[in-house]
Order: C-alpha cells, then sequence, then structure tokens
C-alpha cells in the first residue's frame, strides 16, 4: 500500500486562504481534511474554537488564515507539524476558529526626538481576531466601574505590542501583554480602556541674571507629551497632608525630548504642579516623575 496515497485519499475538503498583501480570499486553494480536536460535544469556550487541518505536503496552506466555503467558518493556522515515513508525507496543524475582525492600533508620537509632541494613534493592521474572557471582578458591587481580564488570539503574522489596543468586532481591548503561544500572536488583555493622557511639560532653562530689572530668571520651554498617572506609593511617607498633594507621572524617555529637572512644571488639566523628585526605572528607559500640586 502506497502510504503516500492513503494518507490523502479523503482529502476531498476544498479551503480558501486569505492573502495579507492583496486583501482578498483565494477561493479553493488547498484541499484536505477539517476535523474535530476532540471526540466529545464540546460544552466549554476553548475547545469549541479549536479544530485540525490535515492536507498533503503540497497543500499546505500560503497563509495563517483560511476559511472552508460551504460553511463560512474562518480560522487561524496555529502550530503545526510534518509527518514523516521514508519521506515527508502530512501536513498537520491546529485551527483556531475566528470570531471576527481585529484592528490593531498603536500610540506613539509622530515628531522629533526632542520634541516628540502627543502619542498618535495609528492602526498598525486589520486583521482577524478571537476572544476569551479570562476572569471578571468578583467584588463588582463595590466598583463603579468593571472591567474583565480577556485573552486575545491573533494570526501569527500579526504585529501586537503591549500598550497596543485591539478592536474585535466593535469591542476595544488594552494589551497588557503580547505573547506568541501554539502559533498564534497572542495576549492578556483589558477592556479598561487606556490610561494615558496628554500633558504639557514645562522644561526651565537655566537660570539668568538681568541687570536692567536686577531679577533672575529661567526660560521655560513647553513639551507636548503624553503619559501616565500613577497614585503615589503609601509607603513613600507617613505624613498624610504629602500623600494628598503629589502624584507620579510616567513618561518613555523617548517620548519626551528634554531630561526632567526638579522645579520643572507640568500641567495636566487644569492644574500645574511642581515637579519634585525625578528617577528611572531599572531598564533607564521610563522617567517616573513625582508632582507636588
Amino acid at each position: 500500500m502506497d502510504i503516500f496515497q492513503a494518507a490523502r485519499y479523503f482529502d476531498i475538503q476544498n479551503f480558501d486562504y486569505f492573502d495579507f498583501t492583496s486583501r482578498a480570499w483565494v477561493s479553493s486553494a488547498f484541499k484536505g481534511q477539517l476535523k474535530k480536536t476532540d471526540t466529545f460535544t464540546e460544552i466549554w469556550n476553548r475547545p469549541t474554537r479549536k479544530r485540525l487541518l490535515t492536507c498533503a505536503p503540497d497543500q499546505e496552506p500560503q497563509s495563517p488564515v483560511i476559511r472552508v466555503p460551504e460553511s463560512g467558518e474562518t480560522f487561524m493556522v496555529g502550530a503545526s507539524h510534518k509527518d514523516v515515513f521514508d519521506g515527508y508525507y502530512r501536513f498537520i496543524a491546529g485551527l483556531h476558529k475566528i470570531k471576527g475582525q481585529a484592528i490593531v492600533r498603536r500610540r506613539a508620537p509622530a515628531g522629533p526626538s526632542n520634541d516628540p509632541g502627543y502619542a498618535v494613534e495609528t492602526v498598525v493592521v486589520d486583521t482577524f481576531g478571537d476572544n476569551e474572557l479570562r476572569s471578571a471582578d468578583e467584588n463588582q458591587d463595590r466598583e463603579i466601574e468593571h472591567y474583565g481580564s480577556y485573552f486575545l488570539f491573533l494570526p501569527i503574522n500579526t504585529s501586537l505590542n503591549r500598550d497596543d489596543s485591539v478592536e474585535i468586532d466593535g469591542v476595544r481591548y488594552f494589551v497588557l501583554e503580547s505573547y506568541a503561544d501554539s502559533g498564534l500572536m497572542c495576549a492578556r488583555a483589558t477592556t479598561q480602556p487606556d490610561d494615558r493622557i496628554n500633558v504639557l511639560y514645562v522644561s526651565l532653562g537655566a537660570e539668568t541674571y538681568d541687570t536692567t530689572t536686577q531679577q533672575s530668571s529661567r526660560t521655560p520651554t513647553t513639551y507636548q507629551v503624553t503619559g501616565r498617572v500613577k497614585p503615589l506609593n503609601s509607603k513613600l511617607s507617613n505624613d498624610e497632608n504629602i500623600l494628598a498633594t503629589q502624584i507620579s507621572f510616567l513618561i518613555r524617555k523617548s517620548w519626551i525630548g528634554v531630561d526632567p529637572k526638579i522645579d520643572d512644571k507640568m500641567t495636566i488639566g487644569s492644574k500645574t504642579s511642581r515637579v519634585t523628585n525625578v528617577a528611572q526605572n531599572s531598564l533607564r528607559d521610563e522617567w517616573y516623575i513625582t508632582l507636588e500640586n
């Protein structure tokens, strides 16, 4: 018996694949078999999303997204392996069912390094995706806003970073961490919106003395900056008055055109605060700025 012919005997199912270059489906691109990964009837979300693709070596899909034309079901092609027996005779891949369109957006300054400006949101890629609820707040009766935690699944060719946002079927998710798993691009995400805000940072120049007015002054330079407000850790001080008037502001070093320093100013909304402390994280790629009202 020819094992190569026997293995492909039941490869009668046609599959389309999505060409990301032309942004179009290629009809009847290859033949193979679509199988269930589990033999029992699924009652949980994850097994209902999983399928198995088997096909001959010359029918290997040329895209990480495929479709069954008869049912309209679309799948992301995940981890795969090649079966060999005196030669490569079978391609096998895990499939993950797609929920809908996924739009990946990213915020970053668009200006020069010495004055990057506010972070601007751009569309990174328009692709496909799926989501799964990971957990929800069990104390929702004591919270005004409720945000769930989710797993996101996208094709492996998707560019996805921490702090990106992914919109799937009209719902936006904020990416906490991205990672590759099982041949897919995955993420831990939340429905809590991106909390980075736009502020005005005023950097004071070197002190100069005006002999005419007999007064010293420092020339201010204003920068448009995007960063994140964080509450000051209560362990830093036991003085409740200090805690009530201080906040911490986090800025990526590449997102501000000047090194922050003490006595600079920052305007958040309608309130202007003075910089009282400046530090960097261990990677030296983010500023930790303490502000006092």
